[in-house]
């Protein structure tokens, strides 16, 4: 059996219809950045990595469809998820 590789950025609930739970490395504060982007590349959030490690995102006015969310750690991809949005 194949091991997964570790997910630095993880959603959930993943689908969701209202909201989602981005969670993500607390060491990331200072130095990290979120950022939600639709499939045309629009930015749709951005927010600071906080020593919280993670950060509700409210999606009910979102269309329905799949969003990228990125992790940049000092100014590189660290890692991505998609959340898919349904109504």
């Amino acid at each position: 059996m194949e091991e997964k590789p570790e997910r630095f950025l993880q959603a959930w609930p993943n689908p969701t219809k209202d909201r989602v739970v981005l969670t993500y490395p607390k060491e990331a504060e200072g130095l990290g950045m979120v950022q939600i982007f639709n499939l045309d590349g629009q930015l749709m959030r951005e927010f600071a990595a906080s020593d919280a490690g993670f950060q509700e995102i409210y999606v009910t006015g979102w269309p329905a469809g799949i969003y990228i969310a990125k992790l940049i750690v000092n100014n590189k991809n660290f890692d991505t998820v998609k959340i898919s949005v349904v109504k």
